[in-house]
């Protein structure tokens, strides 16, 4: 369970399963996305202390022309280091959680999803209240990575290989998509989604039944007003409880229109 005052989803999947293409969906229904991908390449610009102590520790050669990381330089050097491998995530993985946690922060939508390919590896899906899988057959994510990339079956076999297993993965998830069909039929499981995300996101007030947004806070019974909340304690009968106009604290932000 997250502790943000938003309704998290976590979206994750292996190589070429779709998860970027059903985050877009979710973007166009009007969702917010954070994601970790971006996130960690804004971490690691010029300029930035995380890309000085990886060029401390790795040398000069680790940067391009333009002093930009050289990411294929990079994962040649960690995919068959283990120790190496180990020192990057344990640099990377704590700047790049207290990013996420800034940036869904800013999120104001009436959920937000936090896209990584790595949510239940890096233990991301801790940030989370639930969780998607997009998953599809190996042959077809190793066809759609080769072609997307424009790089051989072999090295897309070799990224599946050193990921999460889909059936530990499928294991791990609140939700899944089988996306082994054509776009449209993404595009019909996400907007189901959307819709019993919105549902789980927002709750009714016990005493009037407006709409209001899901929040740490509020996270069992929620209500508009403290004017609501005192009729529910059985507290409205009495003189000595009344809240004047003046000082009803009524939340329209977290209403629901």
């Amino acid at each position: 369970m997250s502790s943000f005052n938003c309704f998290v989803v976590g979206l994750t999947g292996g190589i070429g399963s779709g998860k970027s293409t059903a985050s877009q969906y979710f973007e166009q229904l009007g969702i917010q996305i954070v994601n970790a991908d971006q996130v960690a390449r804004d971490c690691v610009m010029p300029g930035t202390s995380a890309l000085d102590e990886i060029i401390n520790h790795f040398g000069k050669k680790i940067i391009d022309k333009n002093g930009d990381l050289n990411r294929s330089e990079l994962r040649k050097i960690i995919f068959d280091n283990e120790s190496a491998k180990m020192w990057l995530e344990q640099l990377l993985h704590p700047i790049i959680r207290d990013e996420l946690i800034l940036r869904i922060n800013k999120a104001s939508s009436v959920y937000v999803i936090l896209e990584s390919p790595l949510l239940f590896e890096t233990k991301q899906d801790s940030l989370t209240d639930t969780t998607l899988v997009i998953d599809s057959p190996i042959e077809l994510q190793i066809k759609r990575a080769s072609k997307r990339d424009q790089t051989s079956e072999e090295a897309i076999k070799k990224i599946i290989n050193s990921q999460m297993k889909r059936e530990e993965r499928i294991k791990m998830a609140t939700f899944v998509i089988e996306n082994k069909n054509n776009v449209n039929d993404l595009k019909k499981h996400v907007k189901l989604l959307h819709e019993k995300f919105k549902k789980l996101a927002t709750k009714k007030c016990p005493t009037c039944g407006v709409g209001v947004k899901w929040t740490k806070a509020a996270k069992y019974r929620p209500f508009c007003s403290s004017r609501c909340q005192r009729i529910d304690f059985g507290d409205w009968a009495t003189e000595s409880y009344s809240i004047s106009e003046s000082s009803e604290q009524v939340y329209q932000d977290d209403c629901i229109n």
